[in-house]
């Protein structure tokens, strides 16, 4: 070990402060054998569930937590906070198992966390096991999607309450795509035209990690209705073309711009969640006789049958927006 470098203490006697001392990246620099041993996706979860837990543990006041119940303590909050269901949590359980075995490739410092073992700590384990357990008893099912009627109501609400979260409602479902990368447009992807005509750059986000590339969307929002002209005063009022279009200021934060828009949804109709948005302009964009190789670009999915699982099982109404 070199001069003036130190082991980082074991993880018994490791404080949740630990994990707000650096910046967490994919790392650029592996070896081929090593870069490929896993996906990208997979390392990508790995530093997201990273960053997450930094901001979870810094709003919550956790930093002085031994690191595991903090750790463990965080992911409840999470739960919590974005309403996620049991197999949610047990695939960040397994993100938070890989990323701790792999901190010494993603920590930026200049003297390295150490790589943890996670399985060593019986607050851990424990709780890993009592969400697997959960998980299994939960019965998977498709989230119901949203209507066009169910849509309008919830817009209709928002128009009047949050011009911002009725923006954020409005690309969401007219793009079709994840709460969390719409959460994440920069001012300068978005343009809206007079004729209702819409382009959506995505730039950054899941979908964009799953494709490799940034991609760009064309969609429609009827020029005479009340949710074009609430999203063009929207959109006039974010003057920055760099500016966050939707601000927040960590990861934690950005995901509760889809926790908010699932719990007014919520309001309007209590069985759906936040897979509904996507779920159901996939299936309002099949109704109107969409070619399959259109909706694959638009789902991102990646052959037939994960698409027609997708949207199984529902017929639905579709028009455009009012």
């Amino acid at each position: 070990m070199g001069q003036g470098q130190r082991e980082s203490p074991p993880l018994s006697l490791t404080l949740g402060s630990a994990l707000l001392a650096t910046e967490f990246v994919v790392p650029a620099d592996l070896p081929s054998h090593a870069s490929e041993g896993i996906t990208a996706q997979t390392r990508s979860g790995h530093v997201s569930t990273l960053r997450l837990l930094q901001d979870i543990i810094e709003e919550h006041n956790l930093e002085e937590m031994e690191l595991s119940t903090a750790v463990v303590t965080a992911l409840e909050r999470a739960k919590e906070t974005l309403m996620w269901r049991w197999n949610s949590l047990s695939t960040r359980y397994g993100q938070t198992l890989g990323a701790f075995a792999r901190l010494e490739q993603y920590c930026t410092q200049a003297t390295p966390l150490t790589s943890w073992s996670l399985k060593t700590r019986p607050t851990f384990t424990d709780a890993m096991r009592f969400v697997t357990k959960q998980c299994l008893a939960e019965k998977p099912s498709q989230a119901v999607p949203v209507t066009l009627i169910m849509m309008n109501r919830l817009l209709a609400d928002l128009r009047t309450t949050d011009s911002a979260l009725h923006a954020f409602g409005v690309l969401v479902w007219r793009s079709t795509q994840r709460t969390g990368c719409v959460a994440q447009l920069l001012r300068r992807y978005v343009e809206l035209s007079a004729d209702g005509s819409i382009l959506i750059t995505l730039a950054v986000g899941k979908s964009v990690t799953a494709r490799k590339e940034r991609y760009v969307l064309s969609s429609f929002v009827d020029p005479t209705s009340k949710a074009y002209e609430a999203l063009a005063a929207y959109l006039s009022s974010v003057t920055d073309p760099d500016a966050q279009l939707f601000p927040h200021s960590n990861l934690y934060q950005r995901k509760q711009w889809g926790a908010r828009l699932r719990d007014a949804l919520r309001k309007v109709e209590p069985t759906c969640g936040a897979r509904s948005f996507r779920r159901g302009s996939l299936i309002a964009l099949a109704a109107l006789g969409t070619p399959t190789d259109v909706m694959l670009h638009w789902s991102g999915h990646t052959n037939v049958r994960q698409l027609a699982h997708y949207l199984s099982g529902y017929r639905h109404d579709t028009g455009l927006m009012m």
